[in-house]
């Protein structure tokens, strides 16, 4: 037994004041293979996310779709083999529920992805992707119109609605992937959501700012983005994703008053997924990308996530300020031991409840009969690692 991962699983306050148990987030990461023909959340896909909870992760993400539409989509199409739930019906929405009292129960917070939808054929920067990706590979994307102001309030509305909806379930806040918001090869608009990097970012701002209004100050907003290596990682093989890191610096600096983390992925989608083939130890571009914004001034809380699977090097990154938060996927949940073993080196023998524990110790300290004569020093809540000689 030793204190080697104390960074890793100690508490963390999320700037609205939310207090996190550990310094780990589960990523939108639920294999489709965990839920089939269902309309509803499966006892598998339930047990995932309470696993996903129990194995540490502070945050766990889930991804309620209710996206009937692709149950119409030719089998050649990679969505169509994609879950969907009848959010509506009040049954289904039973086990949505269940999904997050399960995740409480190990202390961690739930949240639920909420992407602003748009009309069928349409976007907000008026521009597609070259290509979509199928079965078959990758095949030229259709055209996309550029969607109308009403509509991108009406998104933003819609959006909102379904962040109460996920609220009055129990859920503690929303996370949003942005995609191809800040993609300037994308967004041909003239108005003042397009051409600059912060029209670029407006729509996003005002969605942050909706569900804050709407939902409250706790209630969770969790940014997920792409970002881009520092010069000295780039390679020769990399694709823009039409921004630059100085335009994820002004997006950060936006969302803080707005948003309370952001996670930092890797460039593309296989140094963001640990296998066999792509790991490598101490090989993370995500890392010089936050450096570079910590260093830019940036002070929302980052989240790291590029094929992270050892909880030492983790314990390195958090303890040295690399990195606020480490999102861990696979690498977690492919070892069901992962908790066990980092439990192991802690001298309680249990993770730390951050609501229970931290609010202990502070209703003590208020307390002027218990502790009115206990001034200058610093109570400790950290499990006995502060107290245990490592022999």
């Amino acid at each position: 037994m030793n204190h080697r991962y104390q960074t890793l699983i100690s508490p963390f306050v999320l700037p609205n004041g939310v207090v996190l148990r550990t310094r780990m987030v589960h990523p939108k990461c639920a294999p489709d293979q965990n839920q089939g023909p269902e309309d509803f959340p499966t006892e598998m896909f339930i047990h995932f996310h309470r696993e996903m909870a129990r194995r540490g992760n502070a945050l766990v993400i889930a991804d309620i779709r209710d996206t009937p539409g692709v149950r119409q989509m030719p089998d050649t199409h990679d969505f169509a083999h994609s879950y969907t739930f009848d959010t509506k019906n009040p049954a289904v929405q039973n086990y949505i529920c269940q999904l997050a009292d399960d995740v409480h129960f190990y202390g961690s917070k739930v949240l639920a992805m909420c992407m602003p939808v748009w009309p069928r054929g349409k976007n907000l920067g008026g521009k597609s992707p070259r290509f979509r990706q199928e079965a078959r590979g990758f095949v030229p994307a259709p055209p996309m119109e550029m969607a109308t102001k009403e509509e991108i309030r009406a998104a933003i509305d819609e959006a909102v609605a379904r962040a109460l909806k996920f609220k009055s379930w129990g859920y503690d806040g929303i996370a949003v992937h942005i995609y191809n918001d800040l993609n300037a090869d994308m967004n041909i608009r003239t108005d003042e959501y397009g051409g600059s990097t912060e029209n670029r970012c407006r729509m996003m701002m005002e969605l942050f700012d909706a569900v804050k209004k709407a939902c409250g100050r706790k209630f969770i907003v969790h940014a997920m983005l792409n970002g881009v290596p520092v010069e000295a990682d780039r390679r020769p093989e990399d694709v823009s994703p039409g921004y630059t890191l100085d335009d994820v610096v002004t997006f950060c600096k936006l969302a803080e008053s707005r948003c309370d983390v952001i996670t930092v992925r890797e460039l593309n989608i296989t140094e963001s997924h640990p296998t066999g083939y792509t790991f490598r130890k101490e090989q993370h571009r995500c890392i010089n990308m936050i450096r570079y914004l910590k260093d830019a001034g940036v002070s929302i809380p980052l989240a790291a996530a590029g094929a992270f699977q050892d909880p030492g090097e983790m314990e390195r990154l958090l303890s040295s300020g690399a990195c606020d938060l480490i999102s861990i996927g696979r690498g977690q949940f492919t070892d069901k031991d992962y908790f066990e073993k980092i439990l192991a080196a802690t001298p309680m023998g249990h993770f730390g409840d951050s609501e229970k524990d931290l609010v202990g110790a502070l209703l003590f300290l208020l307390n002027n009969d218990a502790a009115g004569f206990i001034t200058g020093i610093c109570l400790p809540v950290d499990g006995g690692f502060s107290a245990y000689s490592g022999v």
